[in-house]
């Protein structure tokens, strides 16, 4: 079933017609892109909302990343979730 809905709106937006216009490749990587990008990822990267304190996290404090990977995710893996290297990376 999830494949019949993943292919149906892949005919349907013409990724599976070889004809249709695949647009400017440069266009990807503009700075008009990068600008929506990255308003994008600021606006979607809440991934925990404290609402009425259940977490067990304090408000004043530090929260350590640890590890290889704490400062880049890695780009290599397999299946579905393989990406490649970006263009650019932005870190904070």
């Amino acid at each position: 079933m999830a494949v019949r809905r993943t292919l149906r709106s892949r005919f349907a937006s013409g990724m599976m017609d070889p004809n249709t216009p695949k647009g400017n490749p440069a266009d990807i990587n503009s700075t008009e892109n990068r600008k929506i990008n990255l308003e994008a990822a600021k606006r979607t990267l809440v991934l925990l909302k404290n609402q009425d304190n259940i977490l067990p996290l304090k408000k004043s404090g530090t929260i350590a990343l640890i590890g290889p990977n704490a400062a880049n995710l890695p780009i290599t893996s397999f299946g579905s979730s393989e990406i490649t290297e970006p263009a650019y990376k932005v870190s904070t």
